[in-house]
């Protein structure tokens, strides 16, 4: 269980980030990647790796300049709302691969 140290740090600001994703995501990216390494090891059979999330969820934030963060905490999750995102499309696409997606009917 998290102690109370760890929710003030976890709510706390981070110096110097002013709230940018992409200051936020340069200097929680230790902590981001520890989350995409969570999901790829919990489905291995997707083949999609830590890297891979991380910078797929990258992208996702970097598309997106009107998002700002009050604090690590608020950003944090939604980087691991992305992470776990990807995690989903790659688990359908494999699902729609397996059932024949890849099949073109021509006249």
């Amino acid at each position: 269980m998290a102690s109370e140290a760890d929710a003030i740090e976890r709510d706390s600001p981070v110096p110097g980030s002013g709230g940018s994703p992409d200051a936020l995501f340069a200097t929680l990216y230790a902590e981001i990647r520890r989350l995409a390494d969570r999901e790829a090891r919990r489905r291995p059979d997707l083949g999609v790796s830590a890297t891979t999330l991380v910078h797929e969820a990258y992208l996702k934030l970097a598309d997106r300049p009107e998002l700002a963060f009050p604090d690590r905490g608020r950003f944090l999750a939604y980087a691991a709302r992305a992470i776990r995102g990807l995690v989903i499309d790659a688990a359908r696409e494999r699902r729609a691969l397996k059932r024949g997606a890849d099949f073109h009917i021509t006249h």
